[in-house]
């Protein structure tokens, strides 16, 4: 019975000091942002890949400027996943062909943002900022 004791108090107290372990982590403030979920993008960037789930040919895009990224040197053939890594609550916007076929705006993301699949709709223009 005493052993038994014994090893739930250990257990108790290695549970503590891992929450006391994980409460520390979660307050302590990150230097860079960091996507909240998806693979590593760096800080500043707006990461697509062709295929979902991050998957396929990736691009990443830092300079404000739109981007068809269809058009080399990208050559993807669509937005099928991405993370939006950019700073300072930058809104990125994602175009496609609309009803009568003109590129119109479909959605967009503000950062830090990540979707793994964005196949529901054809994208093919990129907006980082």
């Amino acid at each position: 019975m005493r052993s038994t004791i014994a090893r739930l108090g250990l257990g108790l107290a290695a549970a503590a000091t891992a929450i006391v372990s994980v409460a520390t982590a979660a307050s302590a403030a990150p230097a860079d942002p960091a996507p909240l979920v998806g693979p590593p993008c760096e800080v500043g960037n707006l990461c697509v890949w062709d295929g979902p789930g991050y998957t396929g040919n990736r691009v990443d895009y830092r300079v404000c400027d739109i981007y068809d990224v269809r058009a080399e040197p990208a050559a993807l053939s669509r937005v099928a996943s991405f993370v939006n890594n950019q700073t300072g609550d930058q809104v990125a916007t994602f175009s496609g062909p609309g009803p009568d076929g003109a590129v119109v705006p479909q959605y967009s993301s503000t950062a830090v943002d990540a979707r793994p699949d964005t196949t529901d709709r054809t994208t093919w223009v990129v907006q980082p900022c």
